[in-house]
């Protein structure tokens, strides 16, 4: 597998007059140029090989260039989700020890006082006239990213993958999303996400970039219509919400749409094949340490879906070509040239959760004989009451069918007689919700131990940057306020 400063180099000489970077007018040629101008000014400043460089600034051309730069100069760059307290961000950025900070104007407050003398904005990175540096002579083992997972059950991990990790995987799913050289992908997930790697081939076959800095069903058709973009890739939370919405892109250039985070229930694959023509719909599944996916549920599975295999709407899809999948005590380990082999200063955690060449991803799942993996949850999400197991995505799901609630969540709370009881925090949609229907509906659906003891009203779910449902956050309400 070869390094990302090497893709960088090929495609800014073999697509050198093709756009790089849309509403730019920024081609392969001068992207690469300014690249190794900012890889230029970084080494100016005392960057060596291994140094980070943290960045803190909503979806944009720039932040392109400047993580593209640090590959470029072989410095990890390491960005931080301006969605957290500035407490959280100061952990993290004390866990990585920045060389420098660069940020967006909108956040240099976020940083905490000892760090502002670290402190730039973009434009100290910018200069057209600044000289190059050749890129450093990378291997793919080497290290290219330093980036955070979601927190979604507590104290967020640094990982490092390498050029390897990153490269492995734009090829492992570049097939499943058919990018091209024309293809144009737009980047709604945010850059500080692992997810935003999914656009990684579109650098390799010299395609176009093009962000969004902060979603909203109108700000999403608009840059799709405007920059005619083919693929990009959305949460369930914002399909939903272009869903409820009457926004809808109208040239029909967009082709492939991929969605992750968690999956979606038929009915809504459904409406969105409707409301997006000619749009051929996937799922991927994933984890920042996996670069970011380990599986795909593809076109073909939607298309069975459409049909009516509802069955499949609740899979997570197949192991990408070179994953290899397998369960022990029903916890999914995963092994492949696209998987991390470390955490960033965390030896302990890193020797639990990578063994003898197998990743511990803490998800719950079973795999059926065609291969076919269904997530039942994270280890930690499992409910025990009363000696018995509850998979908290299985009540989950049986809530999503009924009319009343839009969203929900489930959690195992404190029980002096049972142990933990099953507990049910409810978004209501349009209608108001009758708890003791929630309950009848469960019970013809479920287990009675399964069934939720206790049902909670919110107006809405903590939510991480993608959308996943931050339980830990969740639990700590609730029992806050119980």
């Amino acid at each position: 597998m070869f390094p990302l400063t090497q893709a960088l180099a090929r495609s800014a000489v073999q697509f050198s007059q093709a756009p790089a970077m849309l509403g730019e007018e920024e081609t392969w040629h001068l992207h690469g140029k300014r690249v190794a101008q900012r890889a230029a000014i970084l080494a100016a400043r005392g960057f060596s090989r291994g140094d980070r460089l943290a960045i803190i600034g909503r979806n944009s051309a720039e932040q392109a260039r400047v993580i593209h730069a640090c590959y470029w100069g072989g410095f990890l760059p390491v960005p931080i989700n301006w969605r957290l307290s500035a407490r959280e961000i100061a952990e993290q950025l004390a866990d990585c020890a920045p060389t420098l900070i660069v940020t967006d104007e909108a956040f240099e407050d976020l940083l905490p006082a000892d760090l502002k003398r670290k402190h730039v904005l973009w434009r100290a990175l910018t200069d057209d006239a600044a000289g190059v540096i050749d890129a450093v002579d990378a291997n793919a083992d080497d290290p290219a990213l330093l980036i955070y997972t979601g927190g979604t059950t507590g104290r967020a991990k640094g990982v490092v993958l390498s050029h390897g990790n990153i490269v492995a995987n734009a090829f492992q799913v570049g097939a499943h999303m058919r990018f091209t050289g024309q293809s144009r992908y737009l980047h709604v997930a945010p850059m500080f996400h692992s997810a935003d790697l999914l656009g990684t081939a579109v650098t390799i076959l010299g395609g176009a970039h093009a962000f969004l800095p902060e979603f909203s069903p109108k700000a999403f058709v608009e840059a799709v219509d405007r920059h005619r973009i083919t693929h990009t890739m959305l949460p369930p939370t914002a399909i939903r919400f272009l869903l409820e919405s009457e926004d809808t892109p109208q040239h029909g250039t967009l082709k492939v749409l991929i969605y992750g985070s968690s999956a979606m229930d038929a009915a809504s694959i459904v409406a969105a094949c409707d409301r997006f023509e000619d749009v051929s719909l996937l799922q991927g599944y994933g984890l920042t340490e996996t670069s970011p996916l380990l599986t795909i549920l593809g076109a073909e599975a939607h298309q069975r879906i459409l049909s009516g295999q509802d069955v499949l709407a609740g899979s997570a899809g197949r192991a990408l070509a070179g994953v290899e999948l397998k369960l022990v005590d029903g916890e999914v380990l995963a092994r492949g040239p696209n998987i991390a082999c470390a955490y960033w200063n965390r030896p302990e955690e890193t020797a639990q959760s990578f063994q003898d060449g197998w990743f511990r991803t803490g998800d719950l799942g079973r795999i059926d004989d065609a291969g076919y993996l269904y997530l039942l949850g994270r280890s930690k999400d499992m409910i025990v009451t009363g000696g018995e197991n509850v998979y908290a995505i299985e009540v989950e799901r049986v809530l999503a069918m009924h009319p009343a609630i839009r969203e929900a969540a489930v959690i195992g709370l404190p029980d002096p007689t049972w142990g933990e009881t099953v507990a049910a925090v409810i978004v209501a949609g349009e209608q108001p919700v009758d708890t003791d229907e929630i309950v009848q509906h469960c019970r013809a659906h479920l287990g009675g131990f399964k069934v939720p003891r206790r049902i909670i009203l919110r107006d809405d779910l903590p939510r991480s940057a993608l959308g996943k449902v931050l339980k830990h956050v969740l639990k700590k309400d609730v029992e806050g306020t119980a």
